[in-house]
């Protein structure tokens, strides 16, 4: 069976051949044969180019099918590299929430905003415990030209002091032609009970006593407790 390598958008000098025609044999039981046609890498930026390998004058018992020619593209990887777009946790928010409130995490896109991508995100434990908050793991979408998204994670509230306790949300996994930057947000539960080993309270925090049907609300629990007895 006889071949023809001729170009169409090539000229010749991007692809490497000793003779642009010749046969290919053949063996008794054999089912392929191979062509290899090695491009060149140039610097010159470039339109796509394409050239032709058609096949012709086959002998022996067989015949060829309708599809005797193969286009072959070759592609330019140089000049302006392809416009991606950034996803990102905005670093420019404090995430402190206190407990029993939810907590609104931002997520950002720039660059290119085209079509839309996803990314992943989950809620992991940082010195706080899966019962200090809502877990909670999914996918993030920006639509096309959307470039602000939202993670809200509901904590919990268990009326014992543990203190001021983290956990983070992080992302992972973005959908083609989307790179992450900042990926993780450390979000600070504030505690509002009172340390009863310590002394110590929140200074927004009301401590109340009842005296004569009347609720009186004080800022020190010492306060409070000496008004009750």
């Amino acid at each position: 069976m006889d071949y023809t390598i001729e170009d169409i958008t090539t000229n010749g000098s991007d692809y490497s051949v000793e003779t642009t025609s010749g046969t290919a044999i053949f063996a008794n039981g054999q089912q392929f044969y191979t062509l290899s046609i090695p491009t060149f890498d140039d610097s010159d930026e470039e339109e796509v180019e394409s050239f032709e390998v058609t096949l012709s004058n086959l002998t022996g018992n067989g015949a060829l099918k309708t599809d005797t020619v193969a286009i072959v593209t070759i592609t330019d990887n140089d000049g302006a590299e392809s416009p991606t777009t950034t996803i990102s946790i905005n670093s420019t928010m404090d995430y402190i929430v206190e407990e029993g409130m939810p907590i609104t995490i931002y997520v950002d896109r720039t660059g290119d905003l085209t079509g839309s991508v996803s990314v992943s995100y989950e809620v992991t434990s940082g010195t706080a415990i899966e019962s200090d908050y809502v877990y909670d793991k999914g996918t993030l979408v920006f639509e096309d030209q959307q470039d602000i998204a939202t993670i809200t994670v509901q904590t919990a509230w268990d009326g014992t002091y543990e203190g001021d306790e983290t956990f983070n949300v992080i992302l992972s996994d973005a959908s083609s032609g989307a790179m992450i930057d900042n990926d993780t947000a450390v979000v600070t539960i504030v505690e509002d009970e009172m340390d009863l080993g310590t002394g110590d309270y929140e200074p927004d925090v009301a401590y109340g006593a009842v005296l004569n049907n009347y609720l009186l609300v004080f800022e020190h629990y010492d306060e409070a407790l000496a008004e009750a007895l």
